[in-house]
């Protein structure tokens, strides 16, 4: 397809160049949500959180591998265990950190699940209306 604009992000190879950089860094999402520590964790749910926009737009391969989810069902466990939220010098301020996190990935999952349901309607409507002959009133 080749270039469609100026941008430093409107071309084919620009957007390719890109998706090498992403599937790296969900990568390392994926092994920090597996066995991460739980610093790791925290880290790993900011820059998904983060990372939803272009340049670096996880959404895509996020949303394939369910990661917005796994990561919020991650952050609650986490939460919910007082042990190491009590090791913090104020354990208020981590859980309202990680409950602010959890708020983030769902909201991002939130939006993209809308924008991915308007692209099947407009799909769908537009396949309906394709090839359908228009019946005149006479």
């Amino acid at each position: 397809m080749g270039a469609w604009g100026y941008g430093p992000y409107d071309s084919d190879a620009a957007l390719d160049w890109l998706d090498d950089i992403e599937r790296p860094i969900v990568q390392s999402i994926k092994k920090a949500l597996g066995e991460g520590t739980p610093h790791e964790v925290i880290a790993a749910a900011g820059l998904l959180a983060d990372l939803d926009k272009r340049p670096i737009d996880l959404c895509y391969e996020a949303t394939k591998e369910d990661l917005y989810h796994k990561m919020v069902a991650r952050l609650e466990k986490l939460k919910a265990d007082g042990e190491w939220v009590k090791m913090w010098k104020n354990p208020e301020l981590i859980g309202l950190q990680i409950g602010i996190l959890i708020l983030r990935l769902q909201a991002v999952a939130l939006s993209h699940a809308e924008i991915r349901a308007m692209t099947i309607k407009v799909c769908k409507f537009r396949t309906s209306t394709k090839h359908k002959p228009r019946k005149h009133k006479r």
